[in-house]
């Protein structure tokens, strides 16, 4: 009968809100992790970044004190210069391709970043989608009680 029907129709509506309830709890759950990860690894980038950049700095410091040496030696000996030169060329090879690699690490940090925040606008829209689905099931709801109120 049409009671029994929309009694029927009033359970599954609410066990495709529940559904949908936990559904949206799972998003708004991977939505922090995906925050927290974000989070995590832009504190892990910059701390890395800061790490090389001060590295780097002292490695550099360093060097070019004995670069200064090696230069003051190079004056002196002029059989040996040609030699220093390849030397002195080679480390500024070295230093280009540290460069270059921490730059495509900070391209490779900075892509992942995106995807993550990427991955976060796609959860949020699902979340929004969801709750709009929730509200019509609400409203759908709402229609099948008023009837089986009408209809006692």
């Amino acid at each position: 009968n049409k009671h029994d029907a929309l009694v029927a129709q009033l359970e599954q509506a609410n066990q495709r809100e529940a559904d949908f309830q936990t559904k949206q709890a799972e998003l708004e759950e991977t939505v922090d992790q995906l925050e927290a990860e974000i989070a995590e690894m832009e504190a892990q980038h910059a701390k890395e970044q800061e790490e090389r950049e001060a590295q780097v700095n002292k490695e550099k410091e360093g060097e070019q004190k004995g670069l200064r040496n090696e230069l003051k030696k190079c004056r002196k000996d002029n059989k040996d210069k040609d030699n220093q030169i390849k030397m002195l060329e080679k480390m500024v090879q070295n230093w280009k391709k540290e460069i270059s690699a921490m730059r495509g690490d900070v391209g490779q940090r900075d892509s992942e970043a995106g995807q993550l925040r990427e991955q976060l606008t796609t959860s949020e829209r699902e979340c929004e989608r969801l709750n709009a689905t929730i509200e019509k099931l609400e409203d759908e709801k709402r229609d099948i009680l008023t009837q089986l109120n009408n209809n006692q």
